[in-house]
């Protein structure tokens, strides 16, 4: 699991920031930047909203709140999309069977 703290460092280190630049953009101080990316502390909800706006991430992202990937099925057909659903079923059983140990 990625703490906040460690998924706004990979932000931040993938859109070529430094501690400062990211402070600077946010109306932050470099060391509250350092102090969440060490989890020493919280941000309040409206950095987090801030935070999400400016990476143009959603805040459950930011958050690693799931694990859920969003699937763009726009274009597909009603019977399509069903089917795919299936399909995601079929694996899911197929793959929580390989997890459970043999007795």
């Amino acid at each position: 699991m990625i703490y906040f703290g460690e998924r706004l460092k990979q932000l931040r280190i993938e859109a070529g920031y430094s501690q400062l630049d990211l402070a600077e953009v946010l109306g932050l101080s470099r060391s509250a930047i350092c102090y969440y990316e060490k989890s020493k502390r919280n941000p309040s909800t409206e950095i987090i909203v801030k935070i999400s706006e400016f990476f143009d991430i959603p805040v459950d992202s930011l958050l690693e709140l799931n694990n859920r990937v969003t699937l763009d099925v726009s274009g597909l057909t009603g019977e399509e999309i069903k089917s795919l659903q299936r399909t995601i079923n079929k694996y899911r059983k197929k793959h929580e069977k390989e997890k459970t140990p043999e007795k």
